[in-house]
């Protein structure tokens, strides 16, 4: 937060260029963490307060290691004019025929508690895309890291196939419908969107429950959000 804050309000850069650079470069960058949180500094969802650095709460954490640092904030911040994403509203489930076949993404690759729904299926693939928003190719060591926790995972699921997303073709182009686990917000759910829209495949999206459940609170700000999901693991 202190680096997207400094980058926008500091030295006036786009976020956008920003956020690229994360995305490209560190290992944790995925929309949620990376985009969603740039957007987030620079004040476009938080009703306009964008998060401003401080050199006071940036020398308490960080032990006076940039005590001879100065920032330098504009006091008067123009929040970035942008066209709004519509809200992410529960996606509506639709009655499709179950397929012999399952896809997950790369960026959500949590299964704790989903063998049953794996064994359910005669073969389960693992899709890698290497391309993020606007084209952007993730830098070669994401790369690594990103393939190193598929084929990790790869390895607990005996039915599974890894496959890069430029290949899925190969096993979509006879699919009138396909049967996915919810890719998230981002790159990945853009593409496979895109993607079935154009070749006219409809899309049975796979759901975890407690997301399903918590989706109503996250339509504006954090605190509603978080309030709601400890009281729902401390039940």
């Amino acid at each position: 937060m202190w680096f997207a804050s400094i980058w926008i309000f500091t030295f006036r850069l786009p976020w956008q260029i920003g956020a690229m650079l994360f995305m490209k470069h560190l290992l944790d960058g995925d929309a949620a963490s990376n985009t969603l949180s740039w957007r987030w500094v620079a004040g476009m969802h938080t009703n306009k307060k964008p998060y401003i650095a401080s050199k006071e709460n940036i020398n308490k954490y960080t032990k006076n290691r940039f005590n001879d640092f100065q920032i330098n904030i504009s006091k008067q911040i123009n929040i970035i004019k942008t066209n709004q994403h519509q809200s992410n509203k529960i996606p509506t489930r639709i009655n499709l025929p179950k397929n012999d076949i399952l896809l997950m993404f790369e960026n959500d690759l949590n299964i704790a508690n989903r063998s049953k729904l794996f064994n359910s299926y005669s073969k389960i693939y693992i899709l890698f895309n290497e391309i993020r928003e606007n084209k952007l190719r993730l830098s070669q060591n994401v790369i690594n890291f990103k393939k190193h926790l598929i084929e990790n995972v790869h390895k607990l699921i005996p039915n599974s196939e890894i496959i890069n997303s430029n290949d899925i073709y190969i096993i979509l182009d006879d699919l009138i419908c396909i049967d996915l686990i919810y890719p998230g917000v981002g790159s990945n759910l853009d593409f496979i969107n895109k993607y079935a829209m154009r070749k006219q495949i409809n899309i049975n999206y796979i759901f975890r429950e407690e997301d399903l459940n918590q989706w109503k609170n996250a339509t504006s700000g954090f605190y509603k959000f978080k309030t709601s999901f400890y009281s729902t693991i401390s039940s």
